[in-house]
């Protein structure tokens, strides 16, 4: 055999190689692919939360959950305790998803219980009374996924239960 003919023998086999790994790599990973469409493989979900700034709340019997989803972020987490981890405004609901969404304190430092429409330079924007800022609110239902009037009625259930609004 020539020298010539052996490169190409050589090249060959690498080439053969190279097909024989990239067939075997495209039926497992179709194999896995109809795995998963059918449901037969469930895949955790991780969610990448350094961004989040995370509003959480601890306890260690849970005898009944009501979970109303209309306008939130909702991570539960199993474990040795319940944990239900929410990232909204404790002014208006909105969830936040990003530092670029937190309102200020005084010193220019992010608050991380207030968005930015909600909460600047250390005070709220709008000095209005919780009934007053229902209203305001009432009028983003399309944003939030309802009407007006259901935006209404949601707003009415949230606010006396964040912090904005549970003293006054």
């Amino acid at each position: 055999m020539t020298t010539a003919q052996k490169v190409i023998k050589y090249i060959a086999t690498a080439f053969a190689v190279f097909l024989i790994v990239t067939i075997i790599s495209a039926i497992l990973n179709g194999g896995y692919a109809l795995l998963n469409t059918f449901g037969l493989i469930h895949k955790k979900e991780n969610i990448v939360t350094e961004d989040l700034k995370v509003i959480s709340s601890e306890v260690k019997e849970v005898s009944t959950l009501k979970i109303d989803l209309a306008c939130t972020n909702l991570d539960i987490k199993t474990g040795d305790t319940f944990k239900v981890e929410t990232n909204n405004s404790k002014s208006c609901g909105m969830p936040i998803t990003s530092d670029e969404q937190l309102g200020t304190n005084k010193d220019g430092s992010i608050n991380m219980d207030y968005c930015k429409y909600c909460y600047k330079n250390g005070e709220f924007i709008d000095k209005v009374t919780m009934e007053e800022y229902i209203e305001m609110c009432s009028k983003y239902g399309s944003q939030a996924g309802m009407t007006n009037d259901e935006m209404k009625e949601h707003c009415k259930k949230l606010f006396p239960t964040l912090k904005r609004w549970k003293d006054n």
